[in-house]
């Protein structure tokens, strides 16, 4: 889950509404990707308090790596008690035996599980939270636009439809402010150093 949210930017909402048939395997030279469905109101998810995808209908490329990983986690998923087999599935389900066991994640579950994560790892810092990941995304995306030589404009797009923004949205500004700020700093540090100073 954490490698999901680090590799595609998606909310936590997005990734607890996953099902099976999200989940699409690289095919013909395609590479595999992740389906982001708006899902306000499913009536398949039994969930007291249903994660919803607040943004766009998208899909989001994801490596071989994260690929491999899926399936992995299809297999070890396969074996538990009540999880369901058909593509309206949920991807991600309570392993804890018991009585949820098999039923699709909570929020709560979910938030428990990444708390573990970050206790596992304090190298990780306590600041870190889900949506982190989401804000990391867009650093690295500009980062990579950047090295691309992309126009500000076709960034913005680029932003806008990963991301599952409407086009012409402020969110994308508001994500890309470490990226400008980066920027100013090391603009602002070349005109300081280049300040000539006074001779003696």
């Amino acid at each position: 889950m954490i490698r999901i949210l680090y590799e595609t930017g998606m909310r936590r909402g997005e990734l607890l509404s996953l099902k099976l048939k999200h989940f699409i395997e690289a095919s013909g030279g395609e590479g595999a990707f992740l389906v982001i469905e708006r899902n306000h109101g499913d009536e398949l998810d039994l969930r007291a308090n249903q994660p919803v995808a607040k943004t766009l209908g998208r899909d989001v490329p994801i490596s071989q790596v994260l690929e491999q990983q899926i399936l992995d986690y299809r297999v070890i998923r396969a074996g538990l008690n009540n999880a369901g087999h058909s593509e309206n599935s949920f991807l991600f389900c309570v392993h804890q035996r018991g009585e949820t066991e098999g039923q699709a994640l909570s929020i709560n579950g979910f938030n428990s599980a990444f708390l573990y994560f970050r206790n596992a790892f304090p190298v990780l810092g306590k600041s870190l939270h889900p949506h982190a990941l989401r804000h990391d995304w867009n650093y690295r995306l500009s980062k990579q636009a950047d090295s691309a030589g992309m126009s500000e404009e076709d960034e913005a797009s680029s932003r806008e439809q990963a991301m599952g923004w409407v086009p012409g949205s402020n969110m994308a500004k508001i994500y890309n402010q470490r990226h400008r700020r980066e920027m100013a700093m090391a603009i602002g540090r070349k005109v300081a150093e280049d300040t000539m100073r006074p001779s003696k």
